[in-house]
């Protein structure tokens, strides 16, 4: 994207609360691994938790 002559990235990890879990410490722990897998798959990507990433 472009925003006044400059290229724009948009990186997101995400989880939904109370869907993936109650406690906030590990809502930020799935928030912080979904940024992470979003910026090593290149950025500009939004990644989202599901059990299924977590607990094969």
């Amino acid at each position: 994207m472009h925003f006044k002559g400059q290229d724009i990235q948009l990186t997101v990890g995400g989880a939904i609360y109370p869907n993936d879990t109650l406690d906030f410490d590990e809502l930020f722990k799935i928030v912080n691994t979904n940024l992470y897998k979003s910026k090593s798959s290149g950025g500009n990507t939004i990644t989202f938790y599901t059990h299924e990433k977590f607990y094969l």
